[in-house]
């Protein structure tokens, strides 16, 4: 709660009294801005993105009829994502659990010549997943992706909300994320529709991906749980909460239009 501010941030946060209201995309971000800050102005809580309704009316697919022990990811390959520990994860399970696999969907950022993905290849050639784990690029069929898979995987080290693992409960994939701010540790619930764990405990991860892979009804009471919890963020939901920050902000409009004459009075 004491941390540095993000420059793009910081003058926001200590100036927010003096905006009509403060908009954050998850609940757990507007609780610490409150709890830190302690501004007069009004805070709403609205995400960021939304899953459209066609797509929570598609036939849902079970896990049974999922590719085992698939697990993709739609990154960035860079050094804030961590993907080499979810390499590291999957390593794990594999010892245990050969059908597992991972798919990486993704630019790689050429950030010192590619360090990031650099990272993840050394893994790979150290666990001798090269058959397990695979860079598959960019795609635009995302949905062909997911819902031939069976869980999502999020190592990220710090997260402003994370549209790929909102869109991926959409398709009913299991969750798998460590304890970051802000989304993934909101998006997925503990237990509901996936699991949280340690924030850079791999191992942790790796155990609780091999939970899931060993109790097929687990599985599918998460997978279930990931099609249920996408609803909180369709149209009508997040629309919703838009109403609200409208409608406080026509409220104000009176107060705002009556101070015109006198600001520009006093210019």
């Amino acid at each position: 709660m004491n941390a540095i501010l993000n420059n793009f941030y910081e003058f926001g946060m200590h100036a927010m009294n003096g905006y009509d209201a403060v908009v954050s995309a998850t609940h757990r971000q507007t609780r610490d801005v409150g709890a830190r800050f302690s501004p007069q102005t009004k805070l709403f809580t609205i995400p960021v993105g939304i899953i459209p309704d066609r797509q929570l009316a598609e036939p849902r697919i079970p896990v049974a009829k999922r590719q085992f022990g698939k697990m993709v990811v739609f990154a960035r390959i860079a050094w804030e994502k961590r993907l080499d520990d979810l390499v590291r994860a999957i390593g794990i399970v594999h010892r245990t659990i050969p059908a597992v696999s991972l798919d990486l969907y993704g630019y790689a950022d050429p950030s010192e010549s590619f360090k990031a993905r650099r990272a993840i290849e050394a893994v790979i050639k150290e666990d001798h997943l090269e058959e397990v784990v695979k860079f598959k690029g960019y795609t635009t069929d995302v949905a062909e992706v997911e819902n031939h898979a069976m869980m999502y995987g999020l190592t990220s080290r710090m997260e402003g909300f994370n549209l790929g693992i909102m869109e991926a409960i959409s398709h009913g994939l299991i969750g798998f994320t460590y304890d970051v701010n802000y989304g993934p540790n909101e998006i997925i619930e503990d237990g509901i529709n996936g699991r949280i764990v340690a924030n850079g405990d791999y191992k942790a991860l790796a155990a609780a991906i091999l939970d899931v892979l060993r109790d097929p009804e687990l599985a599918q009471q998460y997978s279930t749980g990931a099609y249920d919890s996408a609803k909180r963020y369709s149209e009508t939901n997040v629309w919703q909460a838009w109403q609200a920050l409208l409608k406080d902000a026509q409220s104000k409009w009176p107060s705002k239009l009556q101070a015109m004459p006198a600001l520009v009075h006093n210019q």
